[in-house]
């Protein structure tokens, strides 16, 4: 059952069925270099990860569904949520499910979720500086560039930046109807 629904996709509870996906993205060479991990997941590590995620109060998860099929595509969340009311954001969408507006409509979801029931003021992506299209994603989807937090990540044998955006709840009650 959805939660939160668009026009294409659900946002719905994170399921244990949905652990085999998550792992095979994350364990993905090529996608993985886009998601600033270093080395594979094990079913039980994956599982224990999860579970903590989960159940805490500091993360807001959601797997992505296709609205039609109930594909699983993906997931979205809002994560290390602190006293200042503010989280990081982190997304990813299967690859052959990638430039069909899923991940937009995700966002928008959850931006309305989080600024408008969960009290959340601030949110900011952690982009890896070689990942231009995410950049670009989050550009079109109105955050804004703070800056860089030079050679955080390791990939590929070299240190490579990153870049961090974020969108503030009045940035966007301005261009929306919250």
């Amino acid at each position: 059952m959805c939660f939160l629904t668009g026009t294409n996709i659900c946002l719905r509870e994170v399921r244990e069925s949905d652990l085999e996906i998550f792992q095979r993205y994350r364990n993905n060479y090529t996608d993985s270099i886009n998601y600033r991990t270093i080395k594979p997941l094990t079913s039980e590590n994956q599982k224990k990860y999860w579970i903590e995620i989960v159940n805490s109060d500091k993360h807001i998860v959601f797997t992505i569904t296709e609205k039609q099929t109930s594909k699983v595509i993906g997931e979205i969340r809002a994560s290390n949520i602190n006293q200042y009311h503010s989280a990081e954001i982190g997304l990813w969408i299967i690859s052959e499910c990638r430039h069909k507006g899923h991940a937009s409509e995700s966002l928008q979801l959850l931006l309305k979720f989080i600024f408008g029931r969960a009290n959340i003021n601030r949110i900011e992506a952690q982009i890896a500086s070689t990942n231009t299209d995410s950049i670009a994603f989050f550009e079109r989807n109105g955050f804004v560039h703070e800056g860089i937090l030079r050679e955080t990540t390791y990939y590929n044998y070299r240190y490579q930046d990153t870049v961090v955006m974020s969108m503030l709840k009045s940035e966007y009650k301005e261009k929306s109807l919250l």
